[in-house]
């Protein structure tokens, strides 16, 4: 009951901020993943994809010494060890992603997606205090939790046509990537990327 609470509350709140000119406010320990699966820096690339077959993830945290370090994912594995045809021995300290990127829990889902593009990655690791490890946040935790938010975006859809300099918070109609820089454009909602790659193209033409 609380979730679908929360599912409605959070849209309706966005919804205000919205026509007040201001950006939607979702921390992300309301998105994350809580609990995080971790394997120590001594274990082997395949020790971590038995992990994460076993648990039906993409990632792992890897630690040393009980403090996080950095992670692993699938792409990793294909790409430092198939890939690179590197024994499944090899250690995960040597096929890890370092340094480990996080976030606070109390943190905006904007700041997580200003960080995510940033930094290339489509995954943050959530920590509380003295570091501890508290979930995980992907791209895809993001859009699939923000669902009511969307289509609110898209009902007021005729009043950001009429104030196109605002920014709107959303999936790009183009790429499908995350942003809060999202503007309408001949009818769809695209991104700050999207908008220039079309300028240029136009201008080439």
């Amino acid at each position: 009951m609380a979730e679908e609470s929360f599912q409605r509350s959070r849209p309706l709140r966005a919804l205000v901020r919205i026509f007040r000119g201001e950006k939607p406010s979702v921390p992300l320990d309301a998105v994350m993943k809580k609990g995080v699966v971790v394997i120590d820096s001594s274990k082997s690339a395949l020790d971590a994809a038995k992990l994460m077959d076993k648990n039906r993830i993409g990632s792992v945290v890897v630690i040393e010494k009980g403090k996080a370090i950095g992670i692993i994912t699938e792409r990793d594995l294909v790409r430092r060890v198939l890939s690179m045809k590197k024994k499944p021995t090899i250690k995960v300290k040597q096929i890890m992603s370092s340094p480990l990127r996080v976030a606070n829990p109390n943190q905006e889902v904007e700041d997580a997606v200003l960080a995510m593009k940033k930094y290339k990655i489509k995954k943050l690791v959530i920590v509380g205090e003295k570091e501890r490890l508290l979930g995980i946040v992907t791209d895809s935790d993001i859009t699939r939790a923000l669902p009511g938010m969307l289509d609110l975006l898209k009902e007021i859809g005729n009043y950001n046509r009429l104030n196109e300099n605002t920014y709107t918070l959303g999936v790009c109609q183009k790429c499908g990537m995350y942003s809060d820089t999202l503007q309408y454009v001949n009818g769809e909602l695209i991104c700050e990327d999207c908008r220039n790659q079309e300028e240029e193209q136009y201008e080439t033409e």
